[in-house]
């Protein structure tokens, strides 16, 4: 191999890698639009304000309103909510859950609003129609109240059947979540109408000890026994 051949080599392994090192950058670029210098500073300059009360400070409340505003829909606006622990954009918190679904950014949203808010709000939140994304982060959680709020959904026989069945999938994404749904179980509050759902997601979770004890209490159900199957002879 001549020496010509080794550069033109290396030249294109290195134009290969510095693409696909482009390629996630671009793909971040089309989903969110780089925004304009004022705002990211904006952005810099009250995250380091976050200790402060913004009530009792006009200039920083007015600053805030304005660059949240700009921002809302994408992970800026959480992060600035999360700063601040702001109380009041739930529903804008929401709707980014509607549209982003099981992101980093929105599962410690989604916890600050387990942790911070009434727990009538989220469940009234999660009994709207789109919401399997919200119901699905809270199995990813491992605060209490997630399961508690999970647990809620499945034992009310007046949520819709599709909820409670997103949230027994969702309970079996956490050994807490297992645990809360075989006490359920084991304490008759489970729906008949779950059971079966509940059996085939109790058998995919990756914790032998629960799978076991989850086979013993909520068993699969038989296709067929072998009594009924053919003999060979006759097959």
């Amino acid at each position: 191999m001549n020496a010509m051949t080794c550069w033109v080599r290396r030249n294109v392994l290195l134009l290969v890698a510095l693409v696909s090192l482009l390629r996630p950058a671009v793909s971040f670029a089309a989903e969110w639009p780089e925004l304009d210098g004022k705002i990211r500073n904006s952005i810099e300059a009250l995250k380091r304000l976050k200790h402060l009360d913004v009530d009792s400070n006009a200039a920083i409340k007015n600053a805030l309103t304005k660059t949240l505003e700009k921002v809302k829909g994408r992970p800026e606006f959480v992060e600035l909510v999360l700063a601040f622990r702001l109380t009041s954009e739930d529903d804008a918190l929401l709707q980014y859950a509607r549209e982003q679904g099981d992101t980093s950014t929105w599962l410690q949203a989604l916890e600050f609003l387990v942790k911070s808010r009434d727990a009538d709000f989220l469940e009234n939140a999660l009994m709207k129609e789109g919401n399997s994304k919200i119901i699905t982060s809270l199995g990813s959680l491992t605060h209490p109240t997630a399961s508690q709020l999970l647990i809620s959904q499945v034992s009310n026989p007046d949520h819709p059947l599709t909820v409670r069945k997103w949230a027994v999938q969702a309970l079996c994404r956490s050994r807490a979540g297992v645990t809360a749904l075989l006490e359920l179980d084991d304490a008759g509050r489970l729906p008949n109408d779950l059971k079966l759902t509940s059996a085939y997601a109790l058998n995919q979770i990756p914790w032998p000890s629960l799978k076991k004890k989850a086979l013993e209490q909520l068993p699969l159900p038989m296709i067929q026994s072998e009594s009924g199957l053919p003999t060979l002879a006759r097959m």
